[in-house]
């Protein structure tokens, strides 16, 4: 019984929103037709689309994919980071919640090209 009592203390922990994260991460039903889906490519060095609009309160769902070797997708200020790797499809759910310009990049080391592998996440008011 006090490994479920820790289990859950971590998992609480780990859960918990940062006040300043632009986004909380959950999960969509598939069927919701509120969600915003975007599809996102890696490939080596750089992010299809590198720019992402959203506005505040969305629902958002990117399909992330990469086509050339394995990466990583990380989103600065909020909890969601994620591996991809090649040709495996990754679904990220997650609400826009504070408006402002956000970086993501790759968090998988990559190459040469790896530190300007990046994007940004618009949230617009």
């Amino acid at each position: 019984l006090s490994c479920v009592f820790i289990s859950l203390f971590f998992l609480t922990a780990c859960t918990e929103q940062h006040p300043n994260q632009a986004s909380s991460y959950v999960v969509f039903k598939d069927n919701d037709p509120d969600v915003k889906t975007i599809q996102l490519t890696a490939k080596n060095f750089q992010f299809e689309p590198s720019s992402i609009e959203v506005r505040k309160g969305d629902k958002v769902r990117i399909i992330a994919k990469s086509v050339e070797g394995n990466h990583g997708l990380h989103f600065d200020n909020n909890n969601i980071a994620v591996e991809l790797p090649f040709n495996e499809e990754k679904i990220i759910d997650f609400v826009a919640e504070k408006p402002g310009i956000y970086e993501f990049h790759c968090s998988v080391p990559c190459g040469s090209g790896h530190g300007k592998m990046k994007g940004k996440l618009i949230i617009l008011e």
